[in-house]
């Protein structure tokens, strides 16, 4: 997984590598976090690069021409499928926000409860993109879809040179 944290605020960003990295402690998950405190090229090319699902934690405030909700809406025209979190002082752009972007995973006052409600919300996004993912193979003409989560170990058969996938109920 990889997490993107757009904020200047020092003590926030650190708030929010620790909360990322509390949650995914307890999951087997490599992931990364990338910090940006200012738009920027690298950042322009990351959202660009929509080979993967990302989640963008933005803080819509930012001492810059450029808002969070803009880069919000930059990530919107390259990137539909990655989650999207924004962190703000002001609650009452919860309207304006969801309005102007697709698809906004959530909303968070940054001083209300913010680490509570970013732990829950990282959870519900590990949960979701694992949940679902599907390894998906044809053999013989018939297609087989077999979700990831229900996967124990795969071992590979040397006298038939061939996978086995074993799940909780079948091998394939």
């Amino acid at each position: 997984m990889k997490f993107i944290l757009v904020e200047e605020d020092e003590q926030l960003i650190e708030k929010e590598r620790n909360i990322i990295s509390k949650v995914l402690f307890k999951y087997d998950i490599d992931y990364e976090i990338e910090v940006y405190k200012s738009v920027n090229s690298r950042l322009k090319k990351e959202i660009e690069d929509n080979t993967s699902i990302k989640t963008y934690i933005l803080s819509v405030d930012m001492n810059q021409n450029i808002s969070g909700i803009d880069v919000g809406e930059y990530i919107r025209k390259y990137d539909y499928f990655s989650n999207i979190i924004f962190l703000t002082n002001h609650g009452n752009m919860f309207e304006t926000v969801h309005r102007k972007i697709f698809n906004v995973f959530e909303f968070i006052e940054k001083y209300q409860g913010m680490e509570r409600r970013l732990e829950k919300d990282i959870k519900k996004i590990v949960k979701y993109c694992f949940d679902n993912k599907v390894l998906k193979y044809e053999y013989k003409s018939s297609v087989f879809r077999i979700y990831f989560k229900t996967i124990k170990y795969i071992n590979r058969d040397t006298n038939s040179r061939k996978l086995l996938i074993y799940t909780n109920n079948k091998i394939y």
